[in-house]
């Protein structure tokens, strides 16, 4: 097909219907039907056959497969975790030694970082744990909501353990483009993902300050806002620390021998390093898929043992973790699918270089798609759904603009790398401002806040590390020819600095209000 404008409504029909329906599955869908239409000039017998042979690419692809079975079983294991109450028993205990608001603060920053194996077990979690904790000490429930989302969504993305890791590296997948595994891609896209290296810095940064400004300062009206009371995860008198960091190694340490391990790293038998072992492995989403199984067998056998867990309780907990991940497993194969469509099909990435072409310094690439991917976050309230889009336009249109040969290394178009981290970065960073978005809505309800308050709350504090992401990104793209690591350390120096100084700024002056 000829590459007009039309290349572009696919995502921006998918975009602009999920901010006005909500509905992101729907406007996905809508999104792939438009596509089939565009890539073969509206007939439509072919676009019914090309929507047919996309899914059916999807579905019979294995490591698609791997993906979809990696979220069921994280999602059992999330509930399991839940159900047996680890996490919470853990922090009860722990509890009882806490004599301050610094100490009660940086407890609730340690068991957050104990619980990264994914955001909703994290958000939910500490939230139900600390809110008792944090209102014995006085301390205002949107200042826990803001230390537990600030930690939980830009800490899932640059963990390379996390339950988001299968499904970031499985949308940058682009074998056409670049000339390495998706899951080295993302290793060395996680240096640039300044946003979430910025947050975190900005969290521990203020209480280590015991800084509170602005809208978290307690107040006698924030009980006012309190939603009605919900459950907390159930506790089990002999629930210890061991059941909740047994699963998690077992899984780490299945990550760290076993992607060397099928990739075939000299140590374990084979011929590469390390690097190639990972550049060139294809069974990596297998292994995160039996690593996970691992520490969910070992997981429940444990729990069963120590009579946490009835046997006749099992299909319940693995029925509630698969419904709980359904819906994300769903709109990962909707994504992907669309994804393939503007790769090979409608060539968006394409059209948008061939406008752009001489038109726009390469430089500024990153902080556009940063700004690009956080608007798109913002308005349809997912991550997942904007790593779908953008990647698929981003990568081709890169290549094109830097014109280099294809498949490409990351050597010879290390542009692709700030790229692809301003994508996250700003998907990311959408997701944690949206009160759209499902991380929100459940960091609010753990807490006890409203959606809309914490929302606000919280925007005040991200514009620092927003601000100085942006002068990250900026550098990146300027310094990206001197080498990759003097551009990531001038990068990040920079954005940290203005960040933390800005911080400082807003707490001088609005500590007075």
């Amino acid at each position: 097909m000829e590459i007009t404008w039309l290349s572009l409504l696919p995502p921006s029909i998918a975009v602009i219907s999920a901010a006005i329906t909500k509905r992101i599955n729907t406007s996905l869908f809508a999104g792939i039907v438009a596509a089939c239409l565009i890539g073969t000039s509206f007939a439509p017998v072919a676009s019914a056959k090309l929507l047919i042979s996309s899914v059916l690419e999807k579905l019979t692809d294995p490591d698609n497969l791997y993906l979809y079975a990696f979220l069921c079983t994280i999602g059992i294991l999330i509930t399991l975790l839940n159900h047996i109450g680890a996490a919470a028993a853990f922090a009860h205990r722990a509890a009882e030694r806490l004599k301050t608001i610094k100490g009660v603060e940086r407890f609730s920053l340690l068991l957050s970082f104990l619980l990264t194996i994914d955001d909703y077990l994290s958000i939910l979690t500490v939230g139900y744990v600390m809110r008792p904790l944090t209102d014995r000490f006085g301390i205002a429930r949107l200042k826990l909501a803001f230390l537990v989302h600030s930690v939980a969504t830009p800490l899932i993305i640059i963990v390379p353990y996390a339950s988001w890791v299968p499904v970031t590296t499985a949308y940058l997948e682009s074998p056409n483009y670049i000339a390495a595994e998706s899951l080295l891609t993302y290793l060395m896209t996680i240096p640039f993902i300044f946003c979430s290296f910025l947050a975190l810095a900005s969290v521990i940064f203020l209480v280590a300050r015991g800084i509170s400004f602005g809208p978290l300062v307690p107040k006698d009206e924030d009980a006012a806002e309190t939603p009605p009371e919900t459950s907390q995860p159930d506790t089990h008198p002999n629930s210890t620390l061991t059941d909740l960091i047994l699963p998690i190694a077992i899984l780490v340490s299945g990550l760290l021998f076993g992607i060397p391990l099928t990739g075939g790293y000299y140590l374990f038998g084979g011929t590469r390093s390390l690097m190639q072992s990972i550049q060139y492995n294809e069974y990596s989403l297998l292994t995160m898929l039996l690593s996970v199984s691992l520490a969910l067998i070992v997981g429940l056998s444990r729990a069963v043992v120590k009579k946490q867990l009835a046997s006749k309780e099992i299909p319940l907990i693995v029925r509630s973790g698969i419904l709980l991940m359904a819906s994300a497993v769903l709109m990962v194969f909707l994504a992907s699918v669309l994804n393939l469509l503007l790769t090979n099909n409608v060539m968006t990435g394409e059209y948008l270089a061939s406008q752009f072409l001489g038109s726009i310094p390469l430089q500024f690439l990153p902080v556009m798609f940063f700004f690009t991917s956080l608007a798109c976050s913002m308005a349809i309230g997912s991550a997942w759904a904007t790593f779908g889009l953008l990647p698929p336009i981003a990568i081709p249109m890169t290549m094109e603009l830097l014109q280099v040969s294809l498949p490409a290394t990351l050597t010879n178009a290390p542009l692709i790398l700030p790229v692809l981290g301003a994508i996250l970065a700003g998907a990311i960073c959408g997701n944690h401002l949206s009160p759209l978005s499902e991380t929100t809505m459940l960091t609010a309800t753990s807490t006890g806040c409203t959606p809309l308050s914490h929302a606000y709350s919280q925007f005040i504090y991200m514009v620092p590390a927003i601000v100085g992401t942006v002068a990250a990104f900026l550098l990146s793209g300027i310094f990206m020819q001197s080498g990759i690591l003097v551009s990531i350390m001038l990068s990040m120096g920079v954005g940290l600095a203005l960040c933390l100084g800005i911080l400082e700024l807003l707490n001088r002056t609005g500590a007075k209000k």
